[in-house]
């Protein structure tokens, strides 16, 4: 086993271009440097990925989710959102990826609508990550408080009900939001040695 131990990760400081290839062996190559990225001039497969694709191939991420406004009101279920997907729910393969903001509850005093409300996913199993504000999830199984930094697992074909979760106080946060994960084929498994590293209980570089 080989063990590499990074200073910062590697995405700090760096800066990439795409190298377009496939030129000519009778093809002059010429090189242009433009603001630290390289490109060799040419083609691949008829397509000029520098100057044709505008693809950006350093990494980026996502801004955060946008908040409903205070004067609407929306719940767990109005308030997903779809991020990108593969496969079909029909076909029992494939993932989905979801965002989500709201602002009311599902069931209780401070619900969106008139009526409670509670669903189930007959699709795949969810894996919610909170991001901002803790939610508090009531399931025919048991009920959930889950704070940023905490996911949770709701198993296919599991009712459930999401609240916003309330703080010490008593009182309950104003909005939250947070990612969403949906595998449609099998279950959540934990890994066979559990979620505390692939050595188990022990450190095999220290171990005597």
């Amino acid at each position: 086993r080989v063990w590499f131990y990074r200073m910062q990760p590697s995405v700090v400081g760096t800066k990439s271009g795409f190298v377009a290839c496939g030129v000519d062996g009778n093809e002059e190559c010429t090189t242009a440097v433009n603001e630290a990225t390289m490109r060799l001039s040419g083609t691949f497969g008829g397509a000029d990925w520098y100057s044709d694709m505008k693809l950006d191939p350093n990494p980026m991420r996502w801004g955060p989710t946008p908040l409903p406004s205070s004067n609407s009101s929306v719940n767990f279920l109005e308030g997903i959102q779809t991020l990108l997907g593969s496969g079909d729910p029909t076909s029992k393969a494939g993932i989905g990826v979801y965002v989500y903001a709201f602002n009311a509850d599902m069931s209780g005093e401070n619900r969106s609508t008139t009526a409670d409300w509670h669903t189930y996913n007959s699709d795949g199993d969810f894996l919610i990550v909170p991001q901002q504000s803790g939610l508090w999830i009531q399931t025919e199984i048991g009920r959930m408080a889950v704070s940023p930094r905490e996911f949770c697992v709701i198993p296919r074909g599991v009712v459930f009900t999401v609240n916003i979760l309330k703080t010490n106080e008593g009182e309950s946060e104003k909005f939250a939001r947070g990612y969403m994960l949906e595998i449609f084929r099998g279950h959540f498994q934990l890994p066979e040695l559990g979620p505390i590293g692939s050595n188990g209980l022990a450190n095999a570089r220290g171990a005597s």
